[in-house]
């Protein structure tokens, strides 16, 4: 599957640790890589100390939704 992403979900990915071009055609086992990777991020870069959602966090949802309507 082939998900369009923005610059600015590409570069949260890229600081969630995702190294390969999320750019391009995605399988399964990728996409789930991808969830857990980022939802990892999200949970420890993603939500400030009052238990809010900060931007990063935000774009972390973004993906995250973007990989569940495949």
């Amino acid at each position: 599957m082939k998900i369009e992403f923005t610059k600015a979900e590409i570069e949260v990915m890229k600081k969630a640790g995702i190294t390969f071009d999320v750019t391009k055609k995605l399988d399964n086992d990728t996409v789930l890589e991808i969830d857990d990777l980022v939802s990892e991020y999200l949970i420890y870069e993603g939500i400030d100390e009052d238990e809010t959602v900060n931007a990063e966090g935000k774009i972390c949802e973004q993906i995250l939704e973007k990989l569940s309507e495949e």
